[in-house]
């Protein structure tokens, strides 16, 4: 039995199995839960999380074939749909450490393996009511902060304290912020970390090419880190928008830019193109860090602009 009622939670099961969906149907209807929603495909399911009013999810980590994990990614990733925070419970069918991996680093809220009775999920439910763990953003994890005390690898990853809309519609309190307002300004703080990590991330990306094409003066092999630095540069840009970054964006469009004119079939690189990746790099990781050092940001879109003509 939980300890609560949850009569404006809005919860989404998605999966094939009608059993599984009819199981939890029961069970929440049990508690009251007037807003509960199925699925048993994966289209749906993005569109329920495009539409944005889900509290919680309750899933299996693949649907049809299709890669429900991948999707959650998405989600955490501020990629699809606008509340990052949906708490996340992921169905198992067995206990194979790869595919709870692959949940975990997709960012879900908690495990449960199948076959399982309903008050056990009634339980994490009742759990996520007292708290939720921070979330840890990195360029390439969203997601619940699950290192140990032991563990110090990565230990400069930001936390986020992140809304939690389970409690928000147990135990709302009228005075304070909406659930949306909250999402909102904690979407505009995670943004803020992802760009600063993304910093972080091309600075050792252009680096690696640079260092690469030293040695092997060789497309091929520099082309896996060409394809990674431009699809940062494109996400980056994109987050950039509308931020206080947003008229530095024109550094990172050409960092794309470049590293289109660089991998170009049937072209070969030129050692100067390779060259400036490693500095504008490192400039638009200044510019994110708020160093007072890259005030002189425009100077270096200026030498691009010289250099390359027709970039921006």
């Amino acid at each position: 039995m939980a300890k609560w009622r949850y009569d404006n939670v809005r919860a989404l099961c998605a999966g094939t199995d009608p059993r599984l969906r009819a199981s939890l149907r029961h069970a929440f209807g049990n508690q009251g839960m007037r807003g509960f929603k199925e699925v048993d495909n994966i289209g749906d399911l993005h569109s329920h999380l495009v539409g944005g009013e889900i509290d919680l999810l309750v899933t299996t980590l693949d649907m049809g074939g299709s890669d429900v994990g991948a999707l959650m990614q998405q989600l955490r990733h501020a990629r699809v749909g606008e509340n990052p925070f949906v708490v996340v419970v992921t169905l198992l069918e067995t206990p194979d450490p790869v595919q709870a991996k692959r949940a975990v680093d997709a960012g879900t809220d908690d495990l449960l393996l199948m076959p399982f009775q309903p008050a056990q999920l009634l339980e994490r439910l009742d759990g996520f009511v007292f708290g939720r763990k921070p979330f840890v953003v990195t360029h390439d994890y969203i997601g619940p902060d699950r290192r140990g005390a032991d563990r110090t690898a990565a230990a400069s990853a930001p936390r986020l304290e992140v809304p939690n809309p389970v409690r928000w519609q147990v135990v709302a309190n009228a005075s304070g912020p909406t659930l949306k307002e909250q999402v909102r300004d904690a979407t505009d703080r995670l943004n803020v970390h992802k760009m600063k990590s993304y910093g972080g991330q091309i600075c050792f990306l252009a680096e690696r090419i640079a260092a690469t094409f030293g040695e092997t003066a060789s497309q091929g092999v520099i082309m896996p880190d060409i394809g990674a630095l431009a699809e940062v540069g494109e996400d980056l840009a994109r987050r950039m928008a509308n931020t206080n970054f947003a008229e530095a964006t024109e550094l990172v469009v050409s960092l794309s830019a470049l590293c289109e004119r660089i991998g170009r079939e049937g072209r070969a690189p030129k050692a100067h193109e390779v060259g400036i990746l490693p500095s504008l790099s490192r400039t638009i990781r200044r510019v994110l860090d708020e160093d007072p050092e890259a005030v002189s940001w425009s100077d270096t879109a200026l030498q691009l602009s010289q250099i390359f003509p027709g970039l921006r």
